[in-house]
């Protein structure tokens, strides 16, 4: 074999084996204190709820690929049982002009839930996005298209998630849990995560 022919068949081995290859994705994450729920019973002010387990935020893993963001939510408990719960994932890119939100829901009718995305100013948009709510592994999984985002070179997360203990508004006990540990509901954006 020549050298020449032994380059072309290191070369096309090189491509194929890049054409291969998964996309490479970066990744961060961000740890939330456990004890950290607030509970508001009726139209009473949230209040701490240091024992409250069920719906308890611990993590949220951002990873960002060439395709997609994918945002994972770990929690000490998810129950089956609770009457509704809802995870609210904002999404922001580099350039601060595109936030969208994914909006996941489950009811006791429908236990695996439905996700919408909204804009920064509160209307549906169509996005290729997903969900998922694993009750073994305690996980809720939301992911979206970067192109939703305007493709951008860093995004960063807002997370709030909520549950009620029934749908009679009367009776509610609802616990709140956010990606921070400083209030029932958070307005704070995570650190930038940059496209792998």
């Amino acid at each position: 074999m020549t050298p020449r022919s032994l380059l072309t068949v290191l070369a096309a081995a090189a491509v194929s084996t890049a054409v291969a290859l998964p996309a490479s994705a970066s990744s961060r994450t961000f740890d939330d204190a456990r004890g950290d729920v607030w509970r508001a019973a009726g139209v009473t002010a949230a209040e701490p709820s240091p024992t409250t387990q069920h719906g308890d935020l611990t993590r949220t893993v951002v990873s960002y690929d060439r395709n997609r963001v994918k945002v994972k939510l770990r929690f000490v408990s998810l129950r089956k049982k609770d009457a509704y719960a809802q995870y609210a994932v904002r999404l922001q890119g580099k350039q601060g002009k595109v936030v969208r939100t994914v909006l996941v829901e489950t009811s006791k009718r429908d236990r695996h839930g439905v996700h919408r995305v909204f804009n920064a100013k509160d209307s549906r948009v169509t996005c290729d996005s997903a969900h998922d709510v694993d009750y073994r592994k305690d996980k809720v999984t939301v992911t979206l298209d970067r192109s939703c985002l305007s493709s951008p070179r860093a995004v960063r997360v807002n997370v709030n998630t909520a549950r009620a203990t029934t749908t009679h508004r009367k009776d509610a006990v609802f616990y709140s849990d956010s990606g921070h540990d400083t209030a029932a509901e958070s307005a704070a954006w995570s650190a930038w995560v940059k496209r792998g």
